[in-house]
């Protein structure tokens, strides 16, 4: 709450804003709970502001990262980076599609109303950050897709050594997949001649 100062003095802004403020971290479950409150809206809009201005300053400067970056974390791992578990991702998938950060509530009428005005006058529109949030969950899941994809490729490929390994009559390094030759082994492991 504001308690009477303006949202350029509250304790939010001001952490956000900050030369040591590295980036912002928004913890959610996979309903997007704390995306129905006003204040992690208004959160939310300046992370995402803060990430954008850095990110076209140094795009001319052969930087591929922003030096701030907006990252959801859930129970199982953060979002972005593919570590959230797949029913998770899949859960904040299908909410993202119903959320209306534009019906983020507040215990004061009179913050909720502050930063629904601040959300117009940064971006014109509820539209538009809503727009924009989905896209960045959209990108988070497809990080979380990837992830899921190479770990399913790797169980797979594992698997199919097991596979070779059994039919050639030789035992598996259990969690490699590789097959052991102990006659390949000792010829390598013999002393040289004298």
């Amino acid at each position: 709450e504001l308690a009477g100062t303006s949202w350029e003095q509250s304790s939010f802004y001001l952490a956000l804003t900050s030369s040591t403020c590295q980036g912002t971290c928004m913890i959610m479950d996979e309903h997007l709970h704390p995306l129905r409150r006003s204040w992690c809206l208004f959160e939310l809009l300046h992370s995402m502001l803060r990430e954008e201005a850095e990110s076209s300053h140094l795009s001319g400067k052969d930087i591929k990262t922003t030096s701030y970056e907006v990252m959801f974390a859930t129970s199982s791992g953060i979002l972005n980076f593919g570590e959230a578990s797949m029913d998770v991702s899949l859960s904040m998938g299908i909410s993202i599609s119903t959320v209306r950060l534009e019906d983020a509530t507040a215990s004061k009428l009179d913050d909720k109303q502050m930063i629904d005005t601040c959300v117009i006058s940064h971006l014109g529109s509820f539209n538009e950050i809503n727009m924009k949030l989905r896209g960045r969950i959209r990108g988070a899941l497809d990080a979380s897709k990837r992830a899921a994809v190479r770990d399913f490729d790797q169980v797979s490929l594992t698997l199919s050594s097991m596979e070779s390994c059994s039919k050639s009559g030789l035992p598996c390094l259990l969690g490699s997949g590789k097959c052991f030759d102990p006659i390949a082994h000792a010829s390598k492991h013999e002393s040289p001649p004298n």
